[in-house]
């Protein structure tokens, strides 16, 4: 029993690490045991007045709709939030893994990145090659499909800083 824990929590981390490094403008990502969802984070240097943040979620919103729409996959779960932190805006975006795939992340991330330019916070990752690409878009979407990631029911939570991912899990906090 211990060792299928063991191989549920790495492969939990084993995604959340492949999320970040495939996703350089992801800042952080928290998987949500309660709701069966993740939060993804992303930063956007200097503060966006209310009303262009507005304007560039509903553009986003469209966009993701229409999406899912033609995936036929609609989203049980799906918010939109901003907060503010000196000079940064923190947006947070939280789905339903049961509905998600690879390809809507990198639509999001790239509707992120239209929408607001050099402003969206992205970690440069040049070590990495079209085939390393190319796997961590393969194993990504296995996850989501074979539905291992959502079996956890424990907090998972990874985010980058100084070109490190670290991922906390389970009885990370008493450590």
């Amino acid at each position: 029993m211990g060792e299928n824990m063991d191989e549920n929590n790495s492969l939990n981390a084993d995604f959340l690490m492949t999320l970040l490094i495939r996703f350089p403008e992801l800042a952080a990502v928290k998987y949500e045991p309660e709701t069966r969802s993740l939060k993804l984070t992303f930063l956007l240097r200097g503060k966006i007045r209310e009303i262009d943040f507005k304007a560039a979620f509903d553009r986003i919103q469209a966009h993701l709709e229409t999406f899912a729409v033609l995936t036929k996959k609609r989203p049980r779960l799906f918010r939109f939030g901003r907060r503010r932190a000196q000079d940064l805006t923190i947006i947070d975006f939280e789905r339903d893994l049961a509905t998600m795939s690879r390809a809507e992340l990198s639509l999001l991330t790239a509707l992120l990145g239209n929408e607001f330019g050099g402003s969206l916070v992205r970690e440069e990752t040049p070590f990495l090659t079209d085939d390393d690409l190319q796997l961590q878009d393969d194993v990504i979407q296995a996850m989501l499909d074979d539905g291992r990631v959502s079996l956890a029911d424990k907090g998972y939570f990874a985010f980058r800083g100084q070109g490190r991912v670290l991922v906390l899990g389970p009885g990370s906090e008493n450590k």
